[in-house]
C-alpha cells in the first residue's frame, strides 16, 4: 500500500478538568459525556464555531456573535460532527472540527501533459476548509476506573494544531457555563467558632489534550534553548487590602502578574518537566493565562504564541505518533468523519502497548 495513503495521528491524553477564581477551592471536572453533550447542542444550534477575529466576545447573544464573524468574513474553527460507538467496555468519540481559511479563495492545478495550469475558484462566499478527525475513548462502566484522563488520537493536519482544538473545545465549553453561571457549593467558616455557611463557587469546565513532553523549544529547533521563567497573568483578580490589626477589610480587582524563574526548580531536566507542569496546572486552574518564555545559547529572549505552522510542526515532532493504512487518500475537506480513518484510530486506542510509554 502506498505510504501516501497512510495518515499520521498524534497519540495524546483528553484531560477532563475544571478552572476558577477560587483561591481555596479546587472545582471538581465534569465527565466527559455531560460536557459532549453541551458541543453538540451548540453544534445543532449553529453555534459551535469560533471565529478568529478580536471583539467578537461583545455580542448578547450567540446568534448575533455567530453573524457578525460571518459578515465579517473571518476564518474559524467550526465542530462539524460527533459520531459514537460502543465496542467491549469503552464508548469511542469522534469529533469531526473544521478550519476555513478565509484567506484562500482558489487553488490551482496542472495538466499531467500538457503541463499546463489553472486556478480554480469558489464563488463569492467560498474559501478553502481542511477537516480534522479527534477520537477519544471512555469508560462505559460505573465499576472501571475513571480518573479524568483519556487516551485520545488527533490527525495530523495542517493549521488546525493541538492547542487550536484545545482552546476551541474549552471556549465552547465557557461559552454555554457563563450563561448559566455554573457552580459548586461548599462550607466557610467565617471565624474559628462560627458555624459553617454554604457559599456557591462559579467554575468553567474545561478539555485539555495533554502529550507526554513538553513544549520545549530544544525539541523543535535546531538553536537550543532552555526554559527561562513562566508569566501568569488574571485580569480582575480579587485582592483583599488590610493590615492585621483592622477589622475592616476592603476587596479590590486588579491585573496580577506571577512570575516565577525556571531556576528555582530542579537541577535534573525530567524532575524540572515534572516541576514546571505542577504549577502550570496549578495556576492555569485558578484561570490565569500562562506565558513561557525561553533562552537561547546566543542569550537571546523568546516566547508568547507560536506561529501556527510552526506549533503544528512542534506537535508533530515532539507528540508519539502512529499511522492508520489508508486504502485511498482522505478528502482533505471531509464532509463526515471517514470511517476507515476512524476505524484505524480506535485500533490505536486499543493498542495497549503504545499507551505504556504515553503515561
Amino acid at each position: 500500500m502506498p505510504d501516501d495513503h497512510q495518515r499520521i495521528v498524534l497519540l495524546n491524553w483528553l484531560v477532563s478538568t475544571s478552572s476558577t477564581r477560587s483561591r481555596t477551592h479546587q472545582a471538581p471536572p465534569e465527565h466527559p459525556n455531560r460536557l459532549l453533550e453541551i458541543l453538540n447542542a451548540r453544534r445543532i444550534k449553529g453555534w459551535a464555531i469560533e471565529y478568529f477575529i478580536p471583539g467578537n466576545e461583545s455580542y448578547d447573544t450567540e446568534g448575533l456573535r455567530v453573524a457578525a464573524g460571518a459578515k465579517a468574513g473571518a476564518s474559524f474553527l467550526r465542530l462539524q460532527e460527533i459520531t459514537n460507538a460502543d465496542s467491549g467496555g469503552f464508548r469511542y468519540v469522534t469529533l469531526l472540527i473544521k478550519h476555513a481559511n478565509a484567506t484562500i479563495k482558489a487553488f490551482s492545478v496542472e495538466d499531467l501533459l500538457t503541463y499546463e495550469g489553472r486556478e480554480i475558484e469558489g464563488n463569492e462566499t467560498e474559501r478553502g476548509v481542511i477537516a480534522a478527525h479527534v477520537t477519544f475513548r471512555l469508560p462505559r462502566g460505573e465499576s472501571q476506573l475513571d480518573i479524568g484522563r483519556y487516551r485520545c488520537v488527533v490527525e495530523v493536519v495542517p493549521t488546525i494544531s493541538r492547542s487550536r482544538i484545545e482552546h476551541f473545545l474549552c471556549r465552547q465549553l465557557r461559552r454555554t457555563t457563563d450563561v448559566e453561571e455554573w457552580s459548586f457549593s461548599v462550607n466557610e467558616h467565617k471565624g474559628r467558632k462560627s458555624q459553617p455557611v454554604p457559599k456557591n463557587i462559579r467554575y468553567t469546565p474545561r478539555l485539555e489534550l495533554s502529550a507526554d513532553v513538553g513544549r520545549a523549544l530544544n525539541t523543535s529547533t535546531t538553536d537550543p534553548a532552555e526554559l527561562a521563567y513562566m508569566l501568569f497573568t488574571k485580569r480582575s483578580e480579587r485582592q483583599t487590602i488590610g493590615r492585621p490589626t483592622e477589622v475592616r477589610q476592603e476587596d479590590v480587582y486588579a491585573t496580577v502578574d506571577i512570575k516565577i524563574s525556571a531556576s528555582q526548580g530542579p537541577t535534573d531536566p525530567e524532575e524540572k518537566i515534572g516541576w514546571t507542569q505542577v504549577i502550570r496546572n496549578f495556576y492555569t486552574g485558578r484561570g490565569f493565562k500562562e506565558r513561557l518564555y525561553y533562552r537561547h545559547q546566543s542569550g537571546d529572549m523568546t516566547g508568547g504564541e507560536v506561529h501556527p505552522a510552526m506549533e503544528g510542526a512542534a506537535d508533530l515532532l515532539m507528540c508519539p505518533k502512529a499511522f492508520v493504512p489508508m486504502s485511498a487518500v482522505p478528502v482533505p475537506s471531509e464532509p463526515t468523519a471517514n470511517v476507515e480513518l476512524v476505524r484505524g484510530m480506535r485500533v490505536i486506542l486499543d493498542r495497549d502497548e503504545l499507551w505504556e510509554h504515553s503515561q
